[in-house]
């Protein structure tokens, strides 16, 4: 079998590209992207997107690592700790 053959082939049959969005809306979301003043994150748990101010997001964000009950503070960073012993089993 030749590859080149079937890699051109399939390179040829694809679909080209559809875009599922309008050039209007292209350029909308990359301005917002660019802005510094807010955040733009998918959603935790769901399909949607979430847009907040960076103030907002900022705030929630430190308020979710000072709850004591979900986070601790760490004296040293133990992913090196795990790395290294990974790394030696290998």
């Amino acid at each position: 079998m030749n590859v080149g053959l079937v890699r051109d082939s399939i390179v040829y049959n694809s679909d080209p590209f559809s875009p599922n969005m309008h050039k209007s809306q292209y350029k909308s979301l990359n301005n917002l992207k660019r802005r510094n003043d807010i955040v733009i994150k998918q959603e935790d748990k769901g399909q949607g997107t979430v847009v907040m101010s960076r103030e907002v997001y900022e705030a929630e964000t430190y308020a979710l690592l000072e709850d004591k009950k979900s986070y601790e503070e760490l004296s040293e960073n133990r992913m090196w700790t795990t790395y290294e012993t990974v790394r030696d089993e290998i």
